[in-house]
């Protein structure tokens, strides 16, 4: 029974006790299965009780009103607070400093997580696109409004990528040369494929990676008319390296680039392109995907700068770098000068991994392969080949070199 029901039952009480007068034939019911309480029905000879309608009315227009207003809905916290998390996350990759010594565990954690998500924030902003529009379609507005500078600043740059760009053009009597840098997969089993596609690139210069005993074999007879200069590194594992060239070296090759100290081959090649020496280096960083790496990637990308302040020709520095020009360790290649050529003359973002026929080739890739130029090199031209067989993509560069300064 309401406590609406009792006053009335109260009041029709006292009525019958004869402090209103004698009532004694008066009989009341209460309509207690009605969604609210209502007026007291009589049966005939029975009367109502004075003032039955300044208690049943309040009562109605409360009972109407907590039936017409709907239970509000909780706060969706938990998507504010994982919102603001993306956001700190994000802030911080971009602050996190990055030392190449690497001597603590922790600071090289932290660096680790810095690079994954600068790498792959174009993914993220893609998830925080989506994010947006499902938070529009459940009408949370200011969700959705809170995620679109999240969404720009994640996933701008890359999209930025798709639009209409002007690439340098070489006066007619500059050099030209063509480069392509290719990751071959060590365990390719399509190797004629790729080098049909290597021959018809017709490039004049060749920087290979994953250039194992069976490429060697596969790859030098086809190649040695087109291409009569080549060195290479050959071992059994992904980090085996080869240059071939049109133009002769005019220096010994250095296959330690990158010091003594790292094991790891790296080369460098100085060719003569029309009485221009250039230094061509080849390159195949170790991945910082997996942690164990994290360490080996940050000293050899140490001794590649100490390696660009001590060159003094015009280089050409390509390979599979592990890295892309926008993760903290491009940003930090960058200062010696250096420009990537497909950010120069390309068009979209150029993925090179991955390409294999897995899952995650269904997902946006990234560039992890280069070709950096200094020293008056500069891209006309840029793209991204096929890669038959491969995990990665080829990158083709059309380079340009002024013979004399540009006013």
């Amino acid at each position: 029974m309401f406590p609406c029901q009792r006053r009335i039952r109260d009041a029709a009480i006292v009525h019958e006790s004869g402090r209103d007068g004698p009532r004694s034939d008066a009989v009341w019911t209460m309509g207690q299965h009605q969604k609210f309480p209502a007026a007291p029905d009589l049966l005939p000879g029975a009367s109502r009780p004075p003032g039955w309608r300044r208690i049943t009315r309040p009562m109605k227009a409360d009972a109407e009103q907590k039936a017409v207003v709907p239970a509000r809905r909780p706060a969706p916290r938990i998507e504010a607070v994982l919102l603001a998390a993306v956001y700190v996350v994000a802030a911080w990759s971009w602050m996190q400093p990055i030392d190449l010594s690497g001597r603590s565990t922790a600071g090289l954690l932290l660096i680790w997580l810095a690079i994954m998500v600068r790498t792959f924030s174009y993914h993220v902003g893609l998830g925080v696109v989506l994010w947006s529009v499902a938070s529009a379609i459940r009408r949370r507005w200011r969700t959705c409004l809170a995620m679109l500078p999240l969404a720009a600043w994640m996933a701008g740059p890359g999209l930025s990528t798709f639009l209409p760009r002007t690439a340098p053009t070489a006066p007619d009597d500059a050099l030209h040369l063509r480069v392509v840098t290719s990751n071959l997969y060590w365990v390719n089993d399509r190797k004629p494929e790729l080098t049909d596609e290597l021959l018809a690139f017709d490039a004049d210069v060749l920087c290979l990676q994953e250039y194992t005993t069976g490429w060697h074999e596969a790859l030098a007879p086809r190649l040695a008319e087109r291409y009569p200069h080549v060195t290479f590194s050959i071992r059994e594992d992904p980090f085996a390296i080869a240059i071939f060239s049109r133009y002769p070296f005019a220096e010994p090759v250095d296959q330690h680039a990158l010091g003594r100290g790292d094991d790891l081959p790296a080369l460098r090649a100085v060719i003569d392109v029309q009485g221009i020496r250039t230094a061509v280096y080849s390159l195949h960083l170790c991945p910082a995907k997996l942690f164990y790496f994290a360490r080996r990637q940050l000293q050899q990308l140490a001794a590649l700068g100490e390696a660009l302040k001590r060159e003094s020709l015009p280089a050409i520095v390509a390979g599979d770098f592990n890295f892309t020009d926008d993760a903290p360790l491009g940003a930090w290649v960058a200062q010696f000068g250096v420009t990537d050529a497909y950010s120069e003359a390309g068009y979209s973002r150029g993925d090179t991994w991955p390409v294999l026929a897995d899952w995650h080739r269904r997902l946006p890739g990234v560039r992890i392969d280069h070709v950096f130029l200094r020293g008056g090199w500069y891209c006309v031209a840029a793209q991204t080949g096929e890669g038959s067989g491969s995990d990665h993509r080829p990158v083709i560069a059309d380079l340009a070199f002024d013979r004399a300064p540009r006013r």
